[in-house]
């Protein structure tokens, strides 16, 4: 369902892009012959879209390579409480999970730092200098030029855009409806604010259940319950 705004020629549109998230990479046969080879040499490895992560055992501690790159070393832990994730809207970062420890890795500057976030972290995202961390409770805020950890309450999820906040709201969040004064809200909403302004605008409403927010080259996207992606299109006009 579109949303025409005022003045505005064209309509803000929700459109699906023609592929599904996929966060680690489609092995080729041979491929999956060569990985159930280094298997046998690995404590566990972790195969992304472009880069491959290695853990290996080294007495009570393991070490992280990064395609061939050693990266960190780390206490042992069991195989299945160790994770990778790309961080959206970033080429270079990963999100690295060993058991309740939380890390940031940037391939370029090859710098890990750790985070001190005891909630579950849904997904991350970069802006800049400012990393979005969604987690079960809501986002946070973590600037790494300052190293400063934040409780964002304003909104559940949202992105930095032009010096605005897009972001989601859904329509059973009664707290952030109330606090928002969005009354009369009977579908899932995107919405803009302007903090100078202190404007609210509703840009699109849909009854899809959209679970991440992200921007990629200055575009905005959306993925949703079912792992599909979308482009919110013809903001700018």
């Amino acid at each position: 369902m579109q949303i025409t705004l005022e003045n505005e020629k064209k309509e803000i549109k929700l459109t699906k892009v023609d592929d599904i998230v996929t966060e680690t990479k489609t092995l080729t046969p041979e491929e999956k012959i060569e990985e159930l080879k280094l298997t046998k040499s690995y404590y566990k490895i972790i195969n992304l879209a472009n880069d491959n992560f290695y853990f290996s055992k080294k007495d009570n501690t393991l070490d992280l390579k990064i395609n061939n790159k050693l990266v960190w070393n780390f206490d042992l832990v069991p195989e299945n409480k160790l994770d990778i994730r790309k961080i959206y809207s970033s080429e270079n970062d990963f999100y690295i999970l060993i058991w309740n420890k939380k890390y940031i890795y940037n391939l370029l500057t090859e710098i890990l730092f750790e985070l001190d976030l005891n909630l579950d972290i849904v997904y991350i995202k970069r802006s800049d200098d400012v990393y979005i961390i969604n987690t079960e409770k809501g986002s946070f805020t973590y600037n790494k030029t300052n190293n400063k950890l934040e409780y964002f309450t304003f909104f559940e999820d949202f992105v930095y855009y032009n010096d605005i906040y897009i972001w989601i709201i859904r329509k059973d969040d009664e707290v952030r409806i109330k606090n928002l004064s969005l009354w009369n809200l009977d579908w899932n909403s995107i919405y803009l604010y302007n903090p100078k302004t202190k404007e609210k605008k509703s840009l699109y409403v849909s009854d899809l259940n959209l679970e991440k927010i992200y921007i990629e080259n200055n575009e905005i996207y959306f993925i949703d319950s079912s792992k599909w992606i979308y482009k919110l299109e013809n903001l700018e006009q």
